[in-house]
């Protein structure tokens, strides 16, 4: 049968029916039916997959986000689209709020209200939840009262706190002002039969010495009051009766009567003047029994004090005048109280914790501008300086004594402005010249370690211990003589033990520092060993080299001539200095025997070779594709070019011992004939033509030359 193509078959009808059909699948021939195959025209329509289904080019699939997940219920079936997490908790909750309280889930929730509080449709399922007060709340919100409220029930009043009569005050008792005050009332009545306790303690318990303050003495058994002193009442049943005593007359009275002072034998007058002193005559209760004048005829009081300024040249003065007069001093009268810091000059004013009034005379000495300073006149407006201290010719050596005061009580001042200024513009000091009273009355010391022998008098002296704070050391304790204080702590100091000629201060970054000997070979004024850092050199030059002699020594190697350098030492054997041989200097061309090339400069792209013993030179520039061929002893190489690959000229002639042999392509002249199968072991030389027909193993069928075959078998 002859061989027919596919398109040289009949046309078929629709495939239908189960005749089989040999169709190839994947290289395989299989069967199939032509119903199958008619059902394949299917594929070419769109599919609805549940993923991606390999084979359907036309098809569209199902995917499914969060909250969703898609179910294949199976061919022939359905693809079911299911909620999950949140979405299908969401889908089972109830009615009513609904809060997400996890990642996938949701719960049902309602507003709820405490105490005081309604709330109507807390789940908002039939209406929006209305949150509202209870009825006392909404009372109270609705009540247009102020103040302290009472609740009754429901019910909200208005209530105001008030007090017993004459027993409780109280005020803003409806807390409208503020909050309501309780207190006893002025003058309070206490009520009831029983009585009243009052506080009760020891003498030393006593409260604030407060007029009027009553209490019971349990120390004394008495009740008592403060009058001004802690007074104790009378116990019992009170004074029966008082008599009278020397000097007085009236008594005894029991009940109600007049004492009276006993008449003396005084005749009533007035005693002394300017010429004549009374003469007076006392008892021991105090009475005058007796009263003369006798006349002043000279001075014999011995006793006594003169309080004025003399101004007379006859008048009697003090010892404080004269001391004045003595030092140089311009008394002036005293001043109320005297300034600490800078004032205004004007107005009544508190200075020194002393109220002035109109007229007192001060003492000003802190003014910012110190020509201000001076004696004033306190006014209700502006100040004025005082007569005594109103020109500056009663300026230098003033001095005044300040009467009262918070600091400045019984002190003398001093001014020591010298003479030749002006009032208002030269500046006015003052400095201290005297203390309270006589002197200094106490002095306060504070925690710098000083004590004085007593208050006033005495040398002031280190109590205990002075602290580093202080300028002290902290030690309470002799330091040790010779040894080295250091700080024990951040509050005291210490010493350490003496040292001796021979012993080195070592520190302790955690304790004490100590003295100790210095382990050395040799004593510092000496030699000091390699082993203690040294040299155990005792000098050297400059330039010098030092090295290691032996292990624990070092030595020395003078410097020789310049130029010299060091060449080698070795175990135990010292370095030594030596030349350098150069044949030339290795500043200009160093030779091959040192190492050098002999050569100032070399041929770019030349090669280098021995021109003679122990001298290099350089070739000629190298071609490219050229090659080096030797010159022989004493010969510089040369080089030959090439040309595609082949060698055109050769320093052996062909045929000759050391001639290339080839085998195959060609070489010089002949070039014709080509061998192209040789076997055997003898060598050939061929210099003609050789050729064969038909390439036959082991030996040449034809030979068209006779001539330059020689040697082997054919």
């Amino acid at each position: 049968m002859a061989n027919i193509t596919i398109t040289q078959l009949p046309t078929a009808s629709a495939l239908t029916g189960s005749e089989l059909v040999p169709v190839v699948q994947s290289g395989v021939t299989v069967q199939t039916t032509t119903g199958a195959i008619s059902g394949a025209g299917a594929l070419n329509y769109p599919f609805l997959t549940v993923g991606s289904t390999s084979g359907l080019t036309q098809a569209r699939y199902l995917t499914a986000n969060t909250g969703l997940s898609l179910t294949d219920n199976g061919a022939g079936t359905t693809l079911r689209i299911n909620m999950t997490g949140a979405a299908a908790s969401l889908n089972g909750a109830s009615t009513g709020f609904v809060v997400k309280d996890g990642a996938s889930t949701v719960v049902n929730r309602s507003i709820t209200v405490g105490s005081g509080m309604t709330v109507a449709n807390g789940d908002g399922v039939s209406a929006n939840p209305v949150i509202g007060l209870s009825q006392l709340l909404q009372n109270i919100s609705s009540t247009t009262a102020v103040g302290l409220l009472t609740v009754n029930g429901t019910t909200v009043t208005a209530t105001t706190i008030v007090g017993t009569a004459d027993q409780i005050s109280v005020t803003t008792g409806n807390g409208v002002g503020g909050s309501p005050t309780i207190g006893i009332a002025s003058n309070p009545l206490v009520p009831g039969t029983g009585g009243i306790v009052i506080p009760a303690g020891t003498t030393g318990q006593r409260g604030a010495s407060t007029l009027g303050n009553i209490r019971y003495n349990s120390t004394t058994g008495l009740f008592e009051g403060y009058n001004g002193a802690w007074t104790a009442f009378a116990s019992g049943s009170g004074v029966t009766s008082i008599a009278t005593g020397t000097g007085l007359t009236g008594g005894p009275i029991t009940s109600t009567g007049t004492i009276s002072i006993d008449v003396t034998g005084v005749t009533a007058a007035t005693y002394g003047s300017s010429l004549v002193v009374p003469v007076i005559a006392v008892n021991a209760q105090g009475q005058i029994t007796s009263a003369t004048n006798t006349t002043i005829n000279a001075v014999t009081l011995t006793t006594g004090t003169i309080s004025t300024t003399p101004s007379g040249s006859t008048d009697i003065a003090n010892k404080s005048y004269v001391d004045t007069i003595a030092q140089g001093l311009d008394t002036k009268a005293s001043v109320v109280a005297g300034t600490t810091v800078n004032i205004t000059l004007s107005g009544t004013q508190t200075i020194d914790g002393i109220v002035l009034v109109s007229g007192d005379r001060v003492l000003v000495k802190n003014q910012t501008a110190s020509a201000d300073n001076g004696l004033y006149l306190c006014a209700a407006g502006a100040w004025t300086r005082t007569t005594d201290m109103d020109t500056w010719a009663e300026v230098p050596g003033a001095y005044v004594f300040v009467e009262t005061g918070s600091t400045l009580a019984d002190t003398g001042w001093v001014c020591t402005s010298n003479a030749g200024g002006t009032i208002g513009v030269t500046a006015i000091t003052w400095a201290q010249f005297s203390g309270a009273g006589s002197g200094v009355s106490s002095i306060t010391f504070g925690s710098t370690g000083l004590t004085p022998a007593t208050a006033t008098t005495g040398a002031v002296t280190v109590a205990g211990t002075l602290a580093v704070a202080n300028g002290g050391t902290g030690q309470a304790s002799t330091l040790t003589q010779y040894g080295v204080v250091y700080g024990s702590t951040t509050t005291a100091m210490a010493s350490t033990a003496a040292g001796t000629t021979t012993t080195v201060l070592h520190g302790n970054a955690s304790g004490a520092p100590s003295f100790g000997a210095v382990s050395l070979t040799a004593d510092i004024s000496g030699t000091l060993p390699v082993a203690n850092g040294g040299t155990n050199i005792t000098s050297y030059a400059i330039g010098d080299l030092i090295y290691a002699s032996t292990t624990g020594i070092l030595s020395k190697l003078a410097d020789v001539a310049t130029g010299n350098a060091l060449i080698s030492g070795g175990v135990g054997v010292a370095p030594s200095y030596g030349k350098i041989a150069l044949t030339t200097h290795v500043s200009g061309t160093l030779p091959v025997a040192n190492g050098g090339t002999g050569l100032t400069a070399g041929t770019s792209g030349g090669i280098l070779a021995y021109t003679a013993t122990g001298t290099l030179a350089s070739s000629a520039l190298l071609a490219a594709n050229a090659l080096m061929i030797g010159g022989g002893a004493g010969v510089a190489p040369s080089t030959t070019t090439t040309g595609t690959g082949v060698v055109t000229a050769l320093g052996v002639n062909t045929g000759t011992a050391g001639a290339f042999v080839v085998n195959g392509g060609a070489l010089g002249t002949p070039s014709s004939g080509t061998v192209t199968n040789l076997t055997g072991t003898a060598s050939i030389n061929i210099n003609g033509t050789v050729g064969a027909t038909t390439p036959t193993t082991g030996a040449f069928t034809t030979v068209t030359a006779t001539t330059g075959i020689f040697g082997g078998t054919f």
